[in-house]
């Protein structure tokens, strides 16, 4: 079972979920490795779960939740104004834009 391209995080553990309950007995290594194997390997839950690995399907479950909180907290934000990361931001331009006083173009 492989995550789909475009498949939210939340379909992809639910999917997975719903087969690996119909299956008997403790296989923690087995559903973290192929939970693991499955998603994409650009997703950042993939990259830090080889990074950091973890040793129960009880640890993958809490990082699923914390991957999921932030997919749909950016799937909620993607029609609003992206926000400019701070360390990114040239704090000089923005220290000479803020002082030039604003025209009035309304009329």
């Amino acid at each position: 079972m492989s995550m789909r391209d475009g498949e939210t995080l939340k379909a992809y553990s639910d999917r997975y979920w719903e087969i690996f309950n119909e299956i008997n007995g403790s296989y923690d290594d087995v559903a973290i490795s192929t939970f693991k194997a499955g998603l994409l390997a650009e997703h950042d839950l993939r990259k830090s779960l080889i990074g950091k690995p973890i040793t129960s399907v009880r640890l993958l479950m809490d990082r699923i939740d914390k991957y999921r909180t932030i997919e749909e907290d950016q799937l909620q934000g993607k029609g609003k104004a992206k926000v400019i990361p701070q360390e990114r931001r040239d704090s000089r331009s923005d220290r000479i834009q803020n002082n030039r006083p604003r025209r009035d173009f309304a009329r």
